[in-house]
């Protein structure tokens, strides 16, 4: 019954309500991991750039009135706008400088509606996905779109991709941090994973 129901779709909840029901009433549960990000838990994914714009111009009368849509809205309000960040991304002791318009860290597969952060990202294997946009001209992520809704990245140069447990994402100048669609925390971020903490109804591979 959310907007985009990113997370149930990445754990494999029916978007029919009855079919959803009927998960809860066989009593079919799955343990999945939750993110964090410094003293904030997420449970699917957390960004940075134009997707905080986005965040701020997402109006909830849209929202009501146009579900999932009112994403494509607020993000045609703000794309024009964006400019690339300079960005410190920090993993498995190794560090690198971009810049980027939007960094996205998950711990599902599914985010922004209708994006893939990576074609084989689970809900709980204790690791993190991050993408990271490297683009300096907004109407060029028009190409990246099929990488991006595939979770496909291999021959994409204007896209970072890693895979680690706990990821540092440090900024120039501080940056808000979206954490499932609320400005809940702001650059230098520390994201890592605690495994299997927390327990949701949804398919299972013995049901």
């Amino acid at each position: 019954m959310g907007t985009a129901n990113d997370f149930a779709k990445t754990v494999g909840i029916p978007l029919d309500v009855d079919k959803a029901i009927d998960i809860i009433a066989a009593g079919r549960t799955r343990a999945v991991d939750v993110g964090v990000a410094n003293d904030r838990c997420f449970l699917n994914a957390a960004s940075i750039g134009v997707s905080t714009r986005i965040a701020r111009a997402l109006k909830s009368r849209d929202k009501r009135r146009f579900g999932v849509l009112a994403y494509a809205v607020a993000t045609a309000r703000v794309l024009t706008q964006a400019r690339p960040f300079r960005a410190e991304i920090s993993a498995d002791g190794q560090s690198r400088i971009i810049h980027a318009i939007q960094i996205t860290v998950a711990s599902g597969r599914h985010y922004g509606g209708a994006f893939t952060i990576r074609e084989d990202a689970v809900a709980d294997d204790g690791q993190l996905d991050l993408v990271a946009i490297r683009l300096r001209r907004w109407w060029r992520l028009l190409g990246l779109t099929p990488s991006l809704l595939r979770g496909r990245y291999r021959n994409e140069r204007k896209v970072l991709t890693l895979r680690a447990p706990a990821i540092t994402v440090g900024t120039r100048h501080a940056h808000a941090v979206d954490l499932d669609g609320d400005l809940l925390a702001s650059t230098p971020v520390e994201f890592g994973i605690r495994p299997g903490a927390m327990r949701v109804f949804a398919p299972t591979d013995e049901a």
